[in-house]
């Protein structure tokens, strides 16, 4: 029976994916770390979601939710919102998990304090033809905003399915902006980033990384350490591979409207 409070809260809102649908929740399921809820956020979609859905919905970790908001911000803000755990998680229906990613995260945010609030991770998009491509995550520091070395926003690179953010964050720097059709991870990592540290799990001196499935999107790889930001050096974790990931490519080339709203922040 699934505790009252769990560990974490892991939110999945999914839209006419039923073809990745399940290895996604499978490999959320999989986890070694047993302690959290799976929270489904789905709009009416037209293909076989709600079968593959029935697959799940007797669990007692799992719950699905219906909306009808009509974008991925308005179904995770639900998740948040329905979420019970002190920290929250983010797939997407079409990427996949290693096993360890939530027990890895549970073990370095549990030796934090307050002034960190999100872990994250470096990532890999592996294409249809098998080809690996890294993509190195990003350093982060409190109240940055642009790099100066690549003029680009500090938080530019990171994905959300990289990402555990710890709850009461939220209370603080908000939810994800509905209003924003695109690029919404892009701008809630930078009000995150204005308020909390965030952990980084690199494996950049690792020749190995975990694949993706098929996909255009970048995932999250393996072997390596955190970089955990401090005053005034860095402190590195190394860690065992955890994640596995794959998903759409919409925060690579912001637009300039984007950029203009942004600029106003």
């Amino acid at each position: 029976m699934l505790k009252s409070t769990p560990l974490f809260s892991v939110v999945l809102p999914t839209y006419n994916r039923a073809k990745t649908l399940a290895r996604a929740i499978d490999s959320v399921l999989a986890q070694t770390c047993k302690d959290f809820e799976l929270i489904v956020v789905v709009d009416a979609s037209p293909d076989e979601t709600a079968a593959v859905l029935g697959r799940y919905s007797s669990l007692p970790n799992v719950r699905i939710i219906a909306s009808t908001r009509g974008n991925c911000s308005a179904a995770r803000n639900i998740g948040v919102a329905a979420s019970r755990s002190p920290y929250v998680a983010f797939q997407d229906s079409d990427d996949e998990w290693l096993p360890t990613l939530l027990e890895k995260a549970a073990k370095v945010l549990a030796d934090t304090g307050p002034e960190v609030g999100v872990f994250y991770s470096d990532m890999t998009r592996v294409l249809a033809c098998g080809k690996s491509m890294p993509f190195i995550s990003p350093e982060i520091s409190r109240g940055g905003f642009i790099n100066e070395d690549t003029l680009d926003f500090q938080v530019y690179g990171l994905g959300i399915q990289a990402t555990v953010i710890k709850r009461d964050c939220f209370q603080r720097a908000w939810l994800f902006d509905e209003a924003i059709p695109r690029f919404v991870d892009l701008e809630l990592f930078i009000r995150l980033a204005d308020q909390f540290e965030f952990i980084q799990r690199t494996w950049m001196l690792n020749p190995g990384f975990a694949a993706l499935h098929d996909e255009t999107d970048p995932l999250m790889g393996p072997k390596g350490g955190f970089t955990i930001p401090a005053e005034p050096v860095r402190m590195r974790v190394n860690v065992d591979t955890f994640v596995r990931l794959a998903g759409g490519e919409y925060f690579f080339l912001p637009s300039l409207p984007a950029l203009n709203y942004l600029a106003q922040l």
